[in-house]
């Protein structure tokens, strides 16, 4: 009986998990530097691999486009939308740029790793990463 008990409430946490080998679904920015974080948010990107679409946040404005998908190659559209904030601090123009040189993608751990010709650019997570605090 304690089996079938354990059984089923995994079968349920599994089902509520967000999976992490898939790509589709939201990811958000495992921050490395003090200035990936800069303007309070934590950038994240959702991908749609039905409709080979994306959307998220740039860290400062949105964004959305489309993106393509093969095996483990992925690449980002270069006619990314976004919103036109100003954030102050922020280097809004090196994140596109990370995605747009993206080609290709592996999971680590069930961490997303964006990559470049087999080079690390972002590492990417189902959750919120916790503020890390940066000392001078």
């Amino acid at each position: 009986m304690k089996f079938f008990f354990i059984a089923i409430v995994s079968v349920l946490l599994l089902k509520q998990a967000p999976h992490t080998t898939q790509l589709d679904g939201k990811w958000f920015l495992q921050p490395v530097l003090p200035s990936d974080t800069a303007t309070g948010k934590v950038p994240y990107i959702a991908f749609d691999t039905k409709k080979n679409r994306f959307s998220g946040n740039t860290g400062c404005n949105s964004m959305n486009g489309k993106f393509e998908l093969s095996g483990n190659s992925l690449r980002f559209d270069s006619n990314m939308i976004t919103t036109k904030m100003a954030c102050t601090g922020y280097n809004e123009n090196a994140f596109i740029k990370s995605l747009l040189r993206t080609n290709g993608y592996k999971f680590d751990n069930g961490v997303l790793v964006l990559l470049f010709d087999g080079t690390e650019l972002s590492r990417w997570t189902r959750n919120l990463p916790r503020p890390r605090i940066y000392r001078a």
